[in-house]
Parts: C-alpha cells; structure tokens; sequence
C-alpha cells in the first residue's frame, strides 16, 4: 500500500521470474554459438530469434547480438518478413527486421501473415489486413482462418464458407465444416455428411461419407460407418474401409492402424510395411519413427528399418538431424542412424536455420 491506504501492484514486468536453466543455441557441431542467458528462447527464423529474459521480449541474430532490443511484453517469430509485438503500454502491431513499426494499432487481436494478409479482430469480428494495415477485407465474419492457395475458410451466421483475396465468397456460407483446396478438391459437410467440391464451386462428389480428409496426390481418406478407406477423385476405393485411422503420411505413403498395429501403404494400396507397429509417425525429410514395444527406431520410405528400436523417444528430422532420446539424456543421429551429437543436453530442440535452442548439463 502507498501512504493513503491504496493498493498498489508491482509493475507487470516484475510478474516474471528469472529461469533457473537458461537458454542458449548449438550449431550442427555441437558448439555453443550462443552461451545460455535467456529465460526462454524461439527457434530462429528469417536469421533472428524471439528471446526473453525476466519480462521482456526482443530478437537476436545467429551472432548472439540483440539486434533489436529486448523491451516487448509479448512477441512472436518473424513470418513474412514481419513479426508482432505487444508493448508494456498496450500498443500492438507488426515490426519489420529493423524494428520499425509498420503496423500499430490496438487491435482486440491479430495473428500473422499469410499469402500476404493477416487476420484481426475488430469489435468481436474478423477481417484481413494488407501490409500497408488496410482493413482491406472488413470485419464482417464470426471465425476466420487464415490464407492458403489464395483461399480463406470464414464462419458467418453460423455457416462456413470460402473467401477469395478480394473478399468474395466462392463458397457460400452454408456449411456446416469447409476445408481449404487440397489438390483441386475441398472438403464440405452438410447435414452430417461430407462431399467435396472443385474450384468452380461445383460438388464432385456428393455428400455421403460419415468423416472425409483432403485429397493429396489424387488420393483422400474417407469413413463409412466405423471405418476408413481410401478413394480417387472419382470416388472410387483405391483402399478397402477398413482401417481405424488412415492418413498422409508424406513421400506418396500412407499411414494406416487396425486391432492396434500400425503400417504404412504404397500410393496403389500395396502394403509397405506390415502392420506391425505400436507406433508410426509421418515422414519427414524421407525418415519416419516408429514404435516397437517401448522403444523408437526409424523408417525409410522404402518400409526398411534404418534403426533398430534402441531409443525411449524419437522425434522428427529436421535439417538431416533428428533429436532422440538415448539413456544419458538427448541427442541427435544422422539419417543413417549414426550419433551425430552425443547426449550432452538438459534439453534442446530441433534446428532451425543451422542453430538448435539448448540448455546444457550442470
């Protein structure tokens, strides 16, 4: 309390407590590029990274120099060559590299650029920005989504639809879910069923499966009663329905799960792998993890086991390396298998752009 009895709160930066384990970024040597100093750290992007230490938000570059200064209540990674911000007095907006505001409002909320226009929030609805910060589709939507393939899913009166870059629709909000194109093809509900239209807006294929995924390579997955199968854009089942799950796994592969075993399908259906796994994720850079009993080995898109299941956890590749989690602690291995950077870390995170976010051992 003040001298009159009044109440007085500490300043919001000081809501923030300094990190025992501090952050610091690796390269692909294993060097320390970056001593850790940070209270949390971002993985780069656009050769910056968002860092913080106690309260406040700023970017630095692969050297270590804050080249704009930590001073940000609230911040977010460059995409599109900007990023948002939030100043400790309220103010909002997009900076540019040179920490320059390009766009400053007070905005109830905004998210980032996508096909050059971002989403925001104004008097409880939704509209699109331009980087000039023109309101250049108006807030006239319950729920947007963001740009992709010049199309955006917007939810008005309770429907869904499809906006193009000028705002019109190409789809009239009339549905119960939309998804975005997905090779020529997006998914559309109506009365508890889904079908999918093209890009004219003429329906394809007629509202009839109980759950449907989009089209990649020519091929969707779609439900019928308790279980998927696999089509073509004629509607023909390339797979049987009979598949718990079925998904795009990346590289034209499919991933499949019956009685609790997973396997992965070739493009025709034939079978990749057998369905063997407890386990499978999708690929990445042309390697997939799979479980086997408690451990985690690794896939090649030919269905071959590059790795014995030696590892209590695995993740994806990134940059030809993929984090896994050996009993000394976490490492990384090559795509062939083989150690490239021993498990020296209290915790580290995937590279991005050559550099890996990391806390070391005491």
């Amino acid at each position: 309390m003040d001298k009159n009895g009044k109440v007085v709160l500490p300043p919001l930066e000081e809501e923030y407590d300094e990190a025992i384990d501090k952050w610091g970024y690796i390269n692909k040597n294993g060097d320390v590029q970056i001593r850790p100093q940070y209270d949390d750290a971002r993985n780069f992007s656009d050769g910056l990274a968002l860092v913080r230490k106690k309260a406040y938000w700023g970017f630095i570059d692969q050297n270590g120099k804050e080249v704009i200064p930590l001073q940000y209540k609230a911040a977010w990674p460059f995409a599109d060559g900007l990023a948002r911000v939030e100043t400790f007095d309220g103010k909002k907006g997009f900076i540019d590299t040179s920490a320059e505001w390009v766009i400053a409002d007070n905005f109830e909320s905004l998210e980032d650029f996508s096909e050059g226009l971002a989403r925001v929030k104004v008097k409880n609805a939704f509209g699109y920005l331009n980087k000039k910060g023109d309101l250049v589709i108006p807030a006239d939507f319950d729920k947007a989504w963001k740009f992709n393939n010049g199309v955006a899913t917007v939810k008005r009166s309770g429907g869904y639809g499809l906006i193009d870059k000028e705002g019109r629709y190409i789809l009239d909000p009339f549905y119960e879910k939309v998804s975005n194109f997905s090779d020529g093809l997006a998914r559309i509900k109506k009365e508890g069923k889904f079908g999918y239209i093209n890009l004219a807006g003429k329906m394809v294929l007629p509202f009839q499966f109980k759950n449907a995924k989009d089209f990649k390579n020519g091929l969707a997955p779609v439900k019928t009663d308790d279980f998927y199968g696999l089509i073509d854009q004629k509607g023909q089942y390339i797979v049987p329905a009979e598949y718990k799950q079925l998904w795009y796994a990346s590289e034209g592969i499919w991933g499949v799960e019956k009685d609790g075993k997973y396997g992965f399908l070739n493009s025709d259906g034939s079978p990749l792998t057998a369905l063997k796994y407890n386990q499978l994720y999708s690929f990445h850079e042309s390697r997939a993890a799979y479980k086997s009993g408690e451990l985690w080995g690794y896939l090649d898109t030919n269905g071959k086991e590059i790795t014995n299941p030696r590892f209590g956890l695995a993740w994806n590749f990134r940059e030809d390396l993929a984090r896994v989690f050996f009993f000394e602690g976490i490492g990384f291995i090559d795509k062939n298998g083989d150690l490239a950077l021993r498990p020296l870390y209290k915790d580290v995170r995937d590279f991005y752009e050559g550099m890996a976010r990391v806390q070391l051992q005491d």
